[in-house]
Formats: structure tokens, C-alpha cells, sequence
């Protein structure tokens, strides 16, 4: 109890609890007149390891956990939400770990599953809020179709106070660090909360009680100026000072290192049959998966190893205030990398969420704050500059994006070069091929047609009857 009352005064005094009286913070099939903004405990390098080691420590209790000869475990996250602690976490245990997309992707490989699934390895779910049984219903779909064993569900925050939560083919246990009976509890113990609020919080909670798609908030509930709710981002179109556009393309020890890691976890994939589609549209016979990196704990630690050293070396860790992972596939990377230089990590999404701070960027970013993005890969560099912009509109500063593998397209050395931000790889795409033929992971005539894929990717698949 003493732990879990460290967790719930640790939230309160980061200010991560929020309430409106009028608005219904909606997730999914919950309507609620509050919620609590777990994401934000990255930003705060000083708390996060609070709920890192609680969460760790739960996860042995489940597990039975027995350090390395615990091969037959995998961390799963549902939505892009519950990657930064699942990765910390993973990373910790030296566990794989896989995301859980909300839909398959249209493009690329098509994948619902980010990573790999060993058929019946032993699985425990993490959501880092538990709100409703459809934010997790996907994430079971998909793993029983992958016949993994589901042991568990996991959250930091359980908003609907369950002990399980029964599918159609399942009942699966649920644990969490902190239940919103406790949380209540603990607020009207020390009176930290407005009382009406607490009376609406428990009123929610008992409508909610043995159900999974609790009523809707009520507009007559606690009036505005009695709410606790400030937001955590300051705005602002700050002007940035940039320098000038480079990329690492030299065929360096590293660079070498990180693309046979990649061919070793065959995260390369080439098919000339039927070209990948990617998200720019551009049709390829080669992709790269750098997401399976996440389900070899070893050999996502040599790119993380490199990644930190392209951050020492060629940035400047004085030169750093603040990371940010680009959703989905930056997230994990980025979450260890902060973890690494204990400094806040947020990440950013493409769109404006329709639910809770309805913010492209998950996480607390202040005014003015130096901020490095980390990318997996680059394409066009349409995505990644993308949320280098969406970043200064919120008035940071942003010079640099480190990415684990570019395809070297001029499209996005021009792209890069215009908004004045540098982009530095762990690995390119020549590097890459080099190093492919050398190991014997493809012929010299799978590497001529990636190599004419890459001096023309536009148009590529007209010239070849793809298109």
C-alpha cells in the first residue's frame, strides 16, 4: 500500500490527473469526466523510474520471472500508448517485446503485430491505462491468432477496477499498479482533491462497477472553475536556428555493423514478385522492418549502442533537452535512448488524437526546449519532417533527427536541407547493399535491382510493369 500511495502522490504532483467538468474525456467505448495523462510520466526522467521498477517488479510476480533462462517471454504493448513502458521494461528484463497496432497497416507489410511471435510463447499485455475492454480486445485477437499463450493483462492505472476481463475465447487476469478505488481513496484521505470532484469520480466508478462500458459522463456534474486540469503544453510558433543539412553516408565500422544487424534479423526483405507499397506511395522490391529489432533484445541494444554514440559524438548530449520518438515505429528507441541520458522522452503522432488532450504530441514539452527526433527509417522524409514541424509549432528548437536507416532518396536530402534540420543514420541504404552482397545475404543481381529501385524510386515500378 505504501508503494501504491508513492505512485497516486507522484501523479498528483506532476499534475497528470486531469477533470472537466462539462467535456467527457472519451476513450474508445468510455466516456469519462476525467483521466489520467500516464504518458506524461516520460517526460519526468527524476519519477519515471518509480513506476518503471513497480512495474518490473510486477511483472516478475506474474511471470515468475528467472532472469535469462526466462526465454520463453514476450512483452506485448497495446497501441501505440503502451510502447515507451513496455520497451523500458523489456529492455530491462532483456525480454523481446512487440506492439499491437489498433488496425493492420495499409502499406508495407500490411502487419497488425509489430515485431515477432514465437507460436505459444507465454505473453503479458501492457496498456498503460486500462479504460475499456475494446482497448485491448484487438491486441487478444491477434495474438491468439498467432497462438500465443496470454498469461496476463497489465496497467499502471486501472480505471474499471477488474480483476479480469472476459473475451470470447479467454478470461485473462488483470494486475495493475494503481486501481481508481485507491486513487479515490487517497485523495479524500489528504483532502487533495475537491470533494465534489470526488463525489462525481466515486458516482463514475460505482456505474461503472461490474461493467465494461461504463454511462456516459453527466453535464451536471463539478463546474469548470472546480476542476483541477492544466495543460501541460505551452504553444507557440517559436522561431528555430538550424544548422545545416548533413547525413552520414560514409561506409563507416558502425554503419556496417548496423546493416548487418538489421540482414542478421532479416529485417531486410526483398521481393520483385509482387514490390511493397510504401506509405509515400512509392512502389519497392526491397523493405526494411526495423520494428523486428524490438523482439531481439541483443541486437536492438547494438543499435542502440550506435544511436548513442552518433547522439555523443556528432550532436552533443549539452546540445539535447528533450527526446522524441516518431509514432509508432520511433517510440521504442526513443524511450531508451531517453532512458539512457535520463532526460524526458515524448513522442509525436501524425494526427490530432480525437480523445483526451486531443495533441499531436503525447507527453509534457515546455517552451523553448531543445529537442532531438528519432526516427527508425527514412524514406522521402516526408513523415519525419513532418513531426519535425508539428515539434516548433510547439516552440521547440529542432536541429536534429537520428534515424536507424535512411534509403538515401534525394527526395529527402532536399526535404531535409529546406527545413534546415540534420539527419544522421546509423546505417543507408549502400552501406546496406554492400554489405548484403559481402555476407552473401542477396546475388549481385538482386543488388543491380535494388541499386536502379534506388537511382529512380518515382518511377521505378512504371519502368518495370508494375504500375
Amino acid at each position: 500500500m505504501a508503494k501504491k500511495n508513492k505512485l497516486i502522490d507522484a501523479l498528483l504532483k506532476l499534475n497528470l490527473f486531469y477533470y472537466s467538468g462539462k467535456t467527457c474525456f472519451i476513450d474508445s467505448e468510455t466516456k469519462a469526466p476525467f483521466f489520467f495523462d500516464i504518458n506524461s510520466i516520460n517526460s519526468f526522467p527524476f519519477y519515471k523510474p518509480l513506476f518503471l521498477d513497480s512495474l518490473v517488479s510486477l511483472i516478475k510476480k506474474i511471470s515468475g520471472y528467472k532472469g535469462k533462462k526466462n526465454k520463453e517471454l514476450l512483452l506485448a504493448a497495446v497501441g501505440h500508448s503502451g510502447i515507451p513502458f513496455t520497451a523500458l521494461a523489456a529492455n530491462k528484463l532483456s525480454l523481446p517485446m512487440i506492439y499491437i497496432r489498433d488496425s493492420s497497416k495499409k502499406h508495407g507489410k500490411k502487419n497488425m503485430i509489430e515485431g515477432s511471435v514465437k507460436e505459444g510463447i507465454t505473453t503479458i499485455l501492457f496498456t498503460e491505462t486500462l479504460s475499456s475492454k475494446a482497448k485491448i480486445e484487438n491486441g487478444v485477437k491477434a495474438l491468439n491468432e498467432k497462438k500465443s499463450n496470454i498469461k496476463a493483462i497489465i496497467t499502471i492505472f486501472d480505471m474499471l477496477d477488474v480483476s479480469e476481463i472476459k473475451t470470447d475465447e479467454d478470461i485473462i487476469p488483470v494486475y495493475s499498479l494503481i486501481s481508481l478505488a485507491s486513487f479515490i481513496e487517497y485523495a479524500e484521505k489528504n483532502k487533495i482533491i475537491n470533494k465534489k470532484i470526488i463525489e462525481a469520480m466515486a458516482k463514475w466508478s460505482k456505474n461503472c462497477s461490474g461493467s465494461l462500458s461504463p454511462a456516459p459522463c453527466s453535464d451536471a456534474s463539478v463546474a469548470a472553475e472546480d476542476a483541477s486540469q492544466t495543460s501541460l503544453h505551452k504553444s507557440g510558433a517559436g522561431k528555430t536556428t538550424c544548422v545545416s543539412s548533413k547525413e552520414s553516408c560514409e561506409a563507416s565500422d558502425n554503419a556496417q555493423k548496423a546493416a548487418k544487424t538489421l540482414l542478421d534479423i532479416k529485417a531486410i526483405t526483398l521481393s520483385l514478385k509482387e514490390p511493397f507499397r510504401y506509405a509515400s506511395g512509392i512502389l519497392s522490391p526491397i523493405y526494411c522492418d526495423n520494428r523486428l529489432l524490438v523482439s531481439n533484445p541483443k541486437k536492438w541494444n547494438i543499435i542502440i549502442d550506435i544511436m548513442e554514440q552518433i547522439i555523443k559524438t556528432e550532436i552533443g548530449i549539452q546540445n539535447i533537452e528533450v527526446i522524441a520518438g516518431t509514432s509508432t515505429a520511433g517510440i521504442p528507441h526513443a524511450a531508451l535512448l531517453a532512458e539512457r541520458f535520463s532526460l524526458p522522452m515524448i513522442y509525436v503522432k501524425s494526427e490530432k488524437g480525437e480523445i483526451q488532450k486531443k495533441s499531436n504530441i503525447e507527453g509534457s514539452l515546455f517552451y523553448g526546449k531543445k529537442v532531438l527526433v528519432i526516427e527508425d527509417l527514412v524514406s522521402t522524409g516526408k513523415s519525419s519532417i513532418e513531426s519535425v514541424k508539428i515539434l516548433r509549432e510547439h516552440g521547440a528548437i529542432v536541429d536534429y533527427c537520428v534515424a536507424i536507416f535512411t534509403y538515401q532518396m534525394e527526395s529527402a536530402e532536399k526535404t531535409f536541407a529546406e527545413e534546415k534540420c540534420s539527419l544522421i543514420t546509423a546505417s543507408n541504404f549502400k552501406t546496406l547493399i554492400k554489405t548484403a552482397v559481402a555476407k552473401k545475404y542477396i546475388t549481385d543481381e538482386e543488388a543491380e535491382k535494388a541499386v536502379n529501385w534506388n537511382s529512380d524510386p518515382t518511377d521505378w515500378g512504371k519502368k518495370y510493369g508494375y504500375e
